[in-house]
């Protein structure tokens, strides 16, 4: 496999995501750098859970996470989830690592510091164990996820209610088992590499 791929269209964040939607990852802030491997995920729904699943083409699979809840950023590949339901106070941050490794976060809005400060850290959002159930598999050019999040998690509510909007962004740190940086790469038009900038994610109505 070369890990090679073309770079992915930035996302119109007016567009609603669809569940017939396939949606594909990119690098549209000016500068990227690293040649980035092909992402694509589908989002499909419940009336209580959102579930969402991934192709990640990978030349080399790995992390070093020992388990559930901890930095798996900053120890292999990992998938990222965002969600935020409209009108919400938070939103959540939800990690997937290849061994199936969770780590799932939750971040105020407002009235308190986010994640991006350098003097708060990040384990301070941390839900453990983790609120969300997810499934890996290893591919002949790749790994793949599968993961249910129940929507009592984003909204509040033990259900989805129809015409019910999120923002969603989906993110990947493809990372190397020797020292070469991550890779980075999006479903959202970031002006820059950071994935906090909600107000470049998708909508999702349901």
């Amino acid at each position: 496999m070369s890990g090679r791929a073309e770079a992915g269209r930035p996302y119109d964040g007016d567009a609603p995501v669809t569940s017939a939607e396939k949606i594909r990852l990119g690098q549209p802030w000016p500068g990227a750098t690293g040649v980035f491997t092909r992402t694509s995920v589908r989002v499909t729904w419940t009336s209580d859970s959102v579930r969402v699943s991934a192709d990640l083409e990978d030349a080399d699979v790995f992390t070093s996470a020992p388990g559930d809840s901890c930095r798996l950023w900053e120890m292999g590949d990992v998938f990222e989830m965002f969600f935020q339901a409209e009108n919400a106070g938070y939103y959540v941050e939800m990690h997937v690592a290849p061994g199936n490794q969770r780590l799932h976060l939750r971040i105020p809005i407002a009235g308190g510091p986010g994640p991006q400060r350098k003097d708060v850290a990040p384990e301070n959002f941390f839900v453990d164990p983790p609120r969300f159930s997810s499934r890996t598999a290893r591919t002949a050019v790749g790994w793949t996820v599968d993961a249910t999040v129940p929507c009592c998690e984003v909204s509040g509510r033990a259900a989805i209610t129809p015409g019910e909007r999120w923002l969603v962004s989906f993110c990947r740190y493809d990372a190397w088992s020797d020292s070469r940086p991550p890779v980075l790469s999006s479903s959202s038009p970031h002006a820059e590499p950071n994935f906090h900038r909600r107000h470049e994610w998708r909508s999702l109505c349901f």
